[in-house]
């Protein structure tokens, strides 16, 4: 009985360990995409503002 306890202990916390790795991967993952969107936006704006500056310093 104690070692049918120990197996499913065991099974157990090993399901939560991957449920954490996959957890963290996912939210790594959401990170990287956010940080990827927010350059994207920043690239965007500096491109926007270098191209008026261009039209006054140009016209």
């Amino acid at each position: 009985m104690q070692r049918a306890q120990q197996k499913l202990m065991i099974a157990s916390q090993s399901k939560t360990t991957t449920l954490k790795n996959n957890l963290l991967k996912d939210r790594e993952s959401r990170r990287i995409e956010q940080l990827r969107a927010n350059a994207e936006v920043r690239r965007r704006a500096l491109q926007a503002d270098q191209f008026q500056t261009g039209g006054r310093n140009n016209g």
